[in-house]
């Protein structure tokens, strides 16, 4: 379309994030590998702009949030509402109604007929029902503050130590999800490694300048006009921060890394180097940035440089939406979470104009799963690589992502895709859509049946080997099947493999008289105690063997005692953000865990050691999250 208001997944890569943001430009180059995701559209960041441009909103919002004091909470969440109300209380455009409404009628057709007349597609789609979607924001902006593609990091990524060009490291995490990333950072005053909690690209406008700063001793790092640095000031030799390029007037201190030595070692001596020249380039290329929440700078070629804005306060996502009508509005909606009260503070505090960021939204047609679970590119739990694993239940695949049943598991040869071992659970109940929310469904004698035939298992085999070789590392999926159609909605890295091998712990003793999921391997001995509820817990002593249908952190003093625990329920998988678990300070909500360990660095939870085969408390190191999409 002319204005460009919509854009196909087919319509974009993941050099797409200016104009359908990081969410809607990862889709679309998964959709263009060929990998089978649900289809979708995004709105793009340039019908956000328009409207509130041309609706005169975009004056309006910027006049309220002048007034804004960050510090003020109650102000801060005041004009963070009226600006909400703003967007809400005033109607989209007809233009961009229309073409959302358009797109959204195209989705239940293929994707092969979009070439077809539009009468064709009328009668194609004439007795079609309106398809259930997800509308997902997907944040991007203009001018972000960063640096060129080919200042060099030193940087740590799960624990091993790279020196590469910020193209190349984006090209081996992507936005770092997944994974441990720590990098040379000044804290204290000293150089020390510090973790990274996401790293982002984008293109920069034709032939923008950008300015090349070179030191006293031949250090230099290209950088944005709007990226900030570090320097020292010359009259009372404090730190500061000059928050425009433009704004160096010459000869300024900048920190700079001691020569880096040896793996691990880190000299945590900042030497002050002074800028020699500073000169404008033309760059038409990608830029690139770090997010560092516990000290917000970094080090890009030997300089310590701030770091930039990135926008953690997360915009809206809503599930289930149907009708043109509902559709509107849940876009609406996103446009608004722009403005949260948490968006605007983090913005304001890392000197970002607000003027600078805009917003696409991603709508997928969701999957009315029959089957759905989850799929590992190798054996998490043994480390293998040479094999893929699967789990999948009936219905939506929300019960197996948060683990609230216990799903069929099928384990693959990688190279051949034989089936090597397989579970088959009896399943109880099932999630299934009524209307636009989700319910649980009894499922009788149908629970015993095996959840994947033949054929199903072998297509996903195949994609786990597709997805994985696209990628280039080993990766966790989540799978939706509606009908003969097998969909990919969700892929990232698998964060859980062990660093190194262990000895073999696994040998049988005897004869097996039952089998399972092994969450934790090894070999423990003694007697086994069945618990049914928490009255019996007193029976546990010290070395039996807990058997339960299921632990809850009531369970904690009995599990203390035990030297293995056996239940019915449960997979592989990750668990609900409700689920609560035993750390150090108290117990938690999964979902809170992450949060607390931003501002908490010493969070222990209560684990087992199936080495030593007694439980520990073990340092949290990293705490990922991920949306529940297997119903999309």
């Amino acid at each position: 379309m002319v204005d460009e208001n919509i854009k196909w997944f087919r319509e974009l890569t993941n050099e797409d994030v200016a104009i359908a943001g990081g969410k809607g430009a990862s889709l679309g180059e998964m959709y263009n590998s060929k990998l089978p995701i649900p289809p979708g559209f995004v709105v793009t960041a340039q019908a956000f702009k328009k409207y509130i441009e041309k609706t005169r909103l975009k004056n309006k919002i910027m006049e309220k949030l002048s007034k804004v004091d960050i510090e003020d909470t109650q102000k801060l969440q005041t004009i963070s509402q009226e600006v909400q109300d703003l967007i809400l209380q005033t109607e989209i455009l007809h233009e961009i109604q229309k073409d959302i409404i358009e797109a959204y009628d195209n989705l239940n057709v293929n994707s092969e007929l979009h070439g077809v007349s539009k009468n064709a597609l009328n009668i194609i789609k004439t007795g079609r029902d309106a398809p259930f979607v997800a509308v997902r924001s997907s944040a991007t902006a203009e001018d972000l503050p960063s640096i060129s593609k080919d200042e060099h990091i030193i940087i740590k990524i799960n624990n091993k130590i790279y020196f590469k060009s910020m193209e190349e490291i984006y090209d081996l995490v992507g936005e770092g999800e997944g994974y441990e990333i720590e990098i040379p950072a000044m804290k204290e005053n000293k150089i020390q490694w510090c973790k990274v909690s996401n790293l982002y690209k984008h293109k920069v406008k034709n032939e923008e300048r950008l300015y090349d700063i070179i030191t006293e001793t031949g250090k230099r790092i290209v950088v944005s006009p709007t990226h900030t640095l570090l320097i020292l000031d010359e009259n009372d030799l404090t730190i500061k921060e000059v928050k425009n390029i433009k704004e160096l007037k010459g000869n300024e201190k900048l920190p700079t890394l001691a020569d880096f030595k040896e793996e691990k070692e880190l000299n945590p001596i900042i030497k002050w180097d002074k800028i020699e020249e500073v000169k404008e380039i033309k760059y038409n290329d990608f830029v690139y940035d770090f997010t560092v929440p516990e000290v917000e700078n970094f080090a890009a070629s030997g300089i310590i440089t701030h770091n930039s804005a990135s926008f953690a306060g997360q915009q809206a996502s809503f599930l289930n939406i149907k009708g043109n009508q509902n559709l509107i509005k849940a876009v609406q909606m996103c446009w608004a979470s722009l403005y949260t009260a948490r968006a605007i503070y983090y913005r304001i505090k890392n000197n970002f104009p607000h003027d600078k960021v805009y917003i696409a939204v991603v709508i997928q047609k969701m999957v009315n799963s029959e089957k759905a679970g989850v799929m590992f590119s190798v054996n998490p739990a043994t480390n293998n690589e040479s094999e893929i694993v699967i789990e999948a239940a009936f219905g939506l695949g929300d019960a197996v992502v948060a683990g609230e049943v216990s799903p069929d598991n099928y384990i693959l040869d990688k190279n051949n895709l034989i089936l090597k071992h397989k579970i088959v659970n009896k399943q109880e109940w099932m999630y299934a859509r009524d209307n636009l929310k989700n319910i649980k469904k009894e499922l009788g004698e149908k629970g015993k049946e095996q959840k994947l035939n033949e054929s199903e298992i072998k297509r996903l085999g195949e994609l786990a080997q597709m997805i994985e070789k696209h990628y280039k590392r080993a990766m966790d999926m989540e799978f939706a099947i509606e009908g003969s159609k097998v969909y990919i909605v969700q892929a990232r890295p698998v964060t859980t493999l062990k660093k190194e091998k262990k000895e073999d712990t696994t040998k049988e003793l005897g004869n097996i008289i039952l089998e399972g999921l092994g969450a934790s391997p090894g070999i423990a001995g003694g007697k086994v105690k069945i618990i049914t509820n928490m009255k019996e817990i007193s029976k546990i002593e010290k070395g039996d063997v807990l058997v339960a249908k299921m632990t809850s952190p009531d369970y904690v003093p009995a599990m203390e005692k035990a030297s293995a625990i056996v239940t019915d329920e449960g997979g592989l998988t990750c668990f609900g953000g409700e689920t609560i678990v035993l750390t150090n300070k108290g117990f938690k909500k999964i979902e809170e865990i992450s949060e607390i360990l931003e501002y908490e660095k010493n969070l222990f939870i209560f684990s087992y050691d199936y080495i030593n085969c007694k439980p520990k408390w073990k340092k949290i190191l990293s705490a990922g999250k991920r949306k529940r999409f297997a119903n999309l």
